[in-house]
């Protein structure tokens, strides 16, 4: 058996010491085996396994099953995300009642023809456009064709037993065949053409409590038992965990709640389509529970102007794609493939994309990528032959239109980096700023400067309602919740706070130390959790005109932000309680390059207890100037200071 790491997944489950080696005898004792992610390349050996009941290699790099033919007790068989790409092996495997190929290219299923066992089938995202092969599989009772090419699904209308259907994401529409199925659950796509449900987007904006929190994708992380190690958190590994984690946040891109882009004869890959479709119904449903629990939160789409993630987002022969002299498809450094922004025919698709997006009243605007030094700032711009100006007049086209053609408080933000998109203030709601890290691998004070100059900028010139999002990187090479990255979360919580009404991230900067890490990955800190209510004060004030110390009232508290070169002594007006330090107080330290929550608490001026303050209060309090008690304010000494607060609360 070449492949070590089969080996090792078979010896494993065997039992099998170092001293007693895997041979043809006593693989037969194999019945069962599990080998997931494991970076399985090939299957050679397994073929001895004749006793094998259920086999489960899924997310590996198995291209040739030849050799699993001779595995005919297997009733168990689960493939998906690997390279397969011909079935034929599994002709003679007709005892299979469960069978998993999901994310392979195949496009032939002409080999399960006979496989009249089968009660499972798992087709998701394969390369499949004929599915009359299976019409003879009377006894299926679980059916996905998700994301296929699928244009007459007629075939399938002779399967009587079957429970479950799904054919979202295929070419076709028509499901009149299908009507006489008697299914449990059937997901099929429906075009997702609604108006906007339930409380309004300047309704959830103008009631929000601070801070506020952005979630920029998926990439969420939490702690295991021992809080030192950590584990990926996702809809798919812990659904009710993300649910619980991702509606802390107040904003979030991208949730598609199921829906995806719908493809058709007319419109054949995802980045042509024109309409966002699916389980409505469903779709419904997870934007509701998202709601119920966080009534304010705010749902964008990321739309992408300059490239895609996916080749496969447009055919191969587009004329959206830029080119080279070759007529090659261009790649920027992240692997992404290159659009011609330039193309008009481009520029209305885009725009189409985006009405899409607004004219599914699931959704509450949209976030586009690339838009540092007014959208010519893109990753793989030097691939583009065009001029900034002419880029910025596509730009301008595309935005420009999609204003004319969407609701006035559908929104639009950008990600801008530090930079700030002076040629698009009337069309764009928020900037994204995805800061990075300055030269020091994390961040200097003349690099806070330039955040918060460019923070405060589009606080003033953008279009309402704003939607500002600031990011923080983290330490990379410290623990998510190490003091250093705890310190440099509060410092952007703050600094948000005290320089707009907008959202926060703080990622855990891995992806500057670990290539394979995703970008915006992040814990969620308790010090977000804190309510200070919504902004009394002015942005960007400083505290009694010292420079680089800001401070902004909120209805429940203060938030403070220090970046002046040294640690800073605070008096507030009333007794508070720092979120982060814990201390209880009218005064207070901020460390340098810190930031820090003050929620204002309850003084008890009533010092007599007789139920009301009064003359009596104010007569104890200046009687005992200068003793230990009672001291109101908490600075060690009876003075004037508590006689006033005795006053103040007449």
């Amino acid at each position: 058996m070449p492949d070590i790491n089969l080996r090792v997944a078979i010896e494993e489950k065997l039992g099998l010491s170092d001293e007693v080696p895997l041979t043809k005898e006593n693989i037969k004792s194999l019945i069962h085996l599990e080998a997931q992610n494991k970076e399985i390349r090939s299957i050679h050996g397994l073929e001895f396994a004749q006793n094998l009941t259920y086999l489960n290699l899924g997310s590996n790099q198995v291209q040739d099953i030849n050799l699993l033919h001779n595995l005919t007790k297997l009733r168990g068989l689960s493939l998906y995300a690997n390279q397969v790409s011909d079935l034929s092996s599994l002709e003679s495997l007709t005892s299979l009642e469960y069978l998993n190929m999901a994310h392979n290219p195949i496009r032939d299923l002409s080999p399960l023809s006979n496989h009249t066992n089968l009660e499972t089938l798992d087709l998701f995202d394969c390369q499949i456009s004929d599915v009359s092969p299976l019409t003879s599989l009377k006894n299926l009772k679980n059916l996905i064709l998700t994301h296929n090419r699928i244009t007459d699904f007629s075939p399938l209308a002779n399967l009587i037993n079957l429970q479950r259907l799904d054919i979202r994401g295929n070419l076709g529409d028509d499901i009149s065949s299908l009507q006489n199925l008697t299914l449990a659950e059937f997901k099929y796509d429906e075009v997702c053409e609604i108006a906007p449900l339930g409380t309004s987007v300047i309704s959830r904006i103008q009631a929000r409590n601070y801070p506020l929190v952005f979630q920029a994708w998926d990439n969420l992380i939490g702690p295991m038992e021992d809080e030192q190690t950590w584990k990926e958190i996702s809809p798919w590994n812990n659904e009710m965990l993300y649910t619980e984690r991702v509606t802390k946040h107040d904003l979030h891109w991208s949730p598609f709640f199921g829906l995806w882009w719908e493809t058709s004869e007319a419109e054949p890959t995802y980045g042509l389509s024109t309409q966002l479709g699916g389980d409505l119904e469903a779709a419904k449903a997870i934007r509701q529970q998202r709601l119920d629990r966080n009534p304010n939160m705010l749902f964008l789409v990321e739309i992408r102007i300059h490239n895609h993630l996916r080749a496969s987002a447009f055919p191969s022969d587009s004329e959206f794609w830029l080119r080279d002299s070759n007529n090659r498809v261009l790649q920027n450094n992240g692997g992404e493939s290159m659009m011609d922004i330039l193309n008009p025919s481009l520029q209305n698709l885009l725009i189409d994309r985006i009405v899409a997006i607004a004219g599914c009243g699931l959704f509450d605007g949209v976030m586009i990528d690339g838009f540092a030094l007014n959208a010519i700032g893109f990753v793989g711009r030097h691939l583009h032959s065009a001029t900034n100006k002419e880029i910025i007049t596509a730009t301008n086209q595309i935005l420009s239109n999609v204003r004319a053609r969407v609701r006035n408080d559908f929104l639009i933000l950008v990600n801008v980096n530090r930079t700030k998109p002076t040629a698009y203030t009337e069309y764009v709601n928020g900037t994204f700023m995805e800061t990075g890290h300055d030269s020091n691998g994390s961040y200097t004070r003349e690099g806070l400067q330039k955040i918060e100059d460019t923070l405060l900028w589009a606080e003033t010139q953008l279009r309402e309602p704003q939607i500002n999002c600031l990011e923080g990187e983290g330490v990379g090479t410290s623990p998510p919740n190490s003091p250093e990255n705890q310190r440099w979360m509060r410092v952007f919580t703050t600094l948000s706070l005290t320089h707009s009404d907008g959202y926060v991230l703080y990622t855990d900067g891995t992806r500057f130390t670990d290539p394979k890490a995703p970008d915006h990955r992040h814990l969620w800190f308790d010090f977000w959790d804190t309510d200070l209510g919504q902004p009394v004060g002015e942005k960007a004030q400083l505290y009694e005109n010292r420079e680089g110390l800001f401070i902004r009232e909120f209805t429940n508290g203060w938030a403070v932000y220090n970046r002046s070169g040294q640690a800073q002594q605070i008096s507030l007006p009333m007794q508070t309680a720092g979120v982060a330090s814990g201390t209880t107080s009218f005064q207070h330290t901020v460390p340098d390059l810190d930031g820090e929550m003050y929620l204002k608490t309850e003084v008890n001026a009533d010092v007599n207890g007789d139920g009301v303050v009064n003359i009596q209060d104010l007569v104890i309090v200046a009687n005992a100037f200068g003793e230990a008690e009672p001291d109101l304010n908490g600075d060690g000494v009876v003075n004037i200071q508590d006689l006033v607060i005795v006053a103040n609360a007449f």
